[in-house]
């Protein structure tokens, strides 16, 4: 491995972490962490997910997913509903009250958004989201094998 490659990891892992802090802080006063805000994003987009379906989405293990969407139905944000056939299957709907923070999360997402790519053109940040969808399919496959 070269030194852009050391480069690119390094980056990869600063950009991870400071955008938790950036949600952390920004989400503080909704009492919803950066962890949870991507279920509720996801769900925002495909409401009735199931938790499977979260946990591959995200590539994370099945038991995170269960501890944020507990943490989130808690919060009374989310309920989980078993499947018809199946009980040991649970999807995910948002609540009302997830909804009426729907817009403000919106919001903060597109805040980190605008501060990081600011003055970057449309076009370069298309490349740059297409290349990481590319780099995070790849890398689920290496670790699927």
């Amino acid at each position: 491995m070269d030194e852009t490659g050391k480069t690119i990891g390094k980056n990869i892992g600063i950009l991870c972490r400071q955008l938790n802090v950036f949600l952390n802080r920004e989400l503080a006063a909704y009492d919803v962490s950066a962890s949870e805000i991507m279920y509720l994003g996801a769900l925002s987009q495909k409401d009735g997910m199931k938790q499977d379906e979260l946990a591959t989405e995200f590539s994370v293990d099945k038991a995170a997913v269960a501890r944020a969407i507990g943490s989130l139905e808690e919060k009374g944000l989310v309920v989980r509903k078993s499947v018809e056939g199946d009980k040991r299957v649970k999807e995910v709907y948002l609540t009302g009250e997830a909804l009426k923070y729907k817009d403000v999360l919106f919001e903060i997402q597109n805040k980190w958004f605008e501060q990081v790519f600011g003055d970057t053109d449309g076009k370069a940040c298309a490349e740059f989201s297409e290349m990481l969808e590319n780099i995070a399919s790849r890398s689920r496959q290496i670790n699927e094998k």
